[in-house]
């Protein structure tokens, strides 16, 4: 069986004053995307959980008019997103954490240092070795970080310092329909206001 090495589809998405940087883990295959930009398959609920926070109906539901829409929405309220994985390869063909082989990290390090007013990391998968949260710590060990987390409220909370900066990293659920059906919807909005709008 032939593996393909898939490059990132979008690489990272940073608008200048950024504060708050969302990782994810790797994007959903081309086949379930409804356009090309983070968090793409209609399955997945993350957009109708940022929305219901900050009051906003997305009017664009495909296409480039999604992405442009979405790329001004993350740009007003300060949010770049990027994910853990640059390189993978799809096991079968699928999309799911658990079937993507890690080829190559994301330098998120550098993504920080080129994007200085970031203080706040969410990260939106947590379950599995491939997991956001799995590739991110191996990311700060392979550069001699400490990590150190809590939970509350089944929520991660975890802190690291780089370049003289204390960054707090904050890990909900994951808006996968998986999630979305065995918590509801309700409960991952609450998760993700608490990520994303919380003073800490």
């Amino acid at each position: 069986m032939n593996q393909i090495i898939e490059s990132h589809a979008f690489g990272t998405y940073a608008p200048p004053g950024a504060e708050i940087l969302i990782i994810g883990t790797f994007p959903t295959h081309k086949r379930n995307r409804e356009f090309e930009f983070f968090y793409p398959n209609k399955q997945n609920v993350f957009w109708e959980i940022v929305a219901d926070i900050y009051n906003y109906n997305f009017q664009h539901p495909k296409d480039s008019k999604a992405v442009e829409e979405r790329k001004a929405f993350a740009k007003q309220h300060k949010i770049a997103l990027t994910d853990m994985l640059a390189q993978a390869i799809r096991e079968k063909d699928k999309s799911g954490d658990d079937q993507l082989i890690p080829v190559e990290l994301m330098d998120i390090l550098a993504i920080l240092k080129a994007n200085k007013a970031v203080r706040r990391i969410v990260l939106t998968s947590r379950s599995g070795k491939n997991s956001a949260l799995s590739l991110f710590k191996c990311h700060l060990i392979n550069n001699r970080i400490a990590f150190f987390e809590s939970e509350q409220d089944k929520i991660i909370f975890g802190h690291f310092e780089s370049f003289g900066i204390n960054y707090e990293v904050i890990v909900p659920y994951s808006p996968s329909p998986r999630v979305k059906r065995t918590y509801g919807i309700d409960y991952l909005i609450e998760m993700y206001r608490v990520a994303l709008t919380k003073d800490l």
